[in-house]
């Protein structure tokens, strides 16, 4: 009966380690806060600037104003990161949301 008992309280540590490291990463699906925080008006002014020029410069019709919310919003975003995970290219990620969602 009481190994038992120590077999359930080794589980409970182990689910409480487990949960403890889980919790100790930053949500990634949660913005730090609000859209450019971190830069200054003509840095998120050349952002979208630069994604209308892509934008205006395919040859399919794409809506403009779609697509530049849309890539700037990912290309603004300051996501919390995983140390030692590997994205995609930020430049490449926002263009294809744009792309699939405009």
């Amino acid at each position: 009966m009481l190994k038992e008992y120590r077999l359930y309280a080794l589980m409970t540590l182990v689910g409480a380690g487990c949960l403890a490291v889980v919790f100790s990463f930053p949500a990634l699906t949660t913005p730090e806060g609000p859209l450019g925080t971190g830069r200054s008006a003509d840095e998120i002014e050349a952002v979208l600037a630069q994604e209308r020029a892509f934008c205006e410069a395919q040859p399919q019709s794409i809506d403009c104003r779609c697509f530049v919310d849309v890539a700037g919003t990912v290309l603004l975003h300051n996501e919390p990161r995983v140390p030692g995970a590997t994205y995609a290219d930020k430049q490449d990620l926002a263009r294809g949301q744009a792309t699939d969602d405009c």
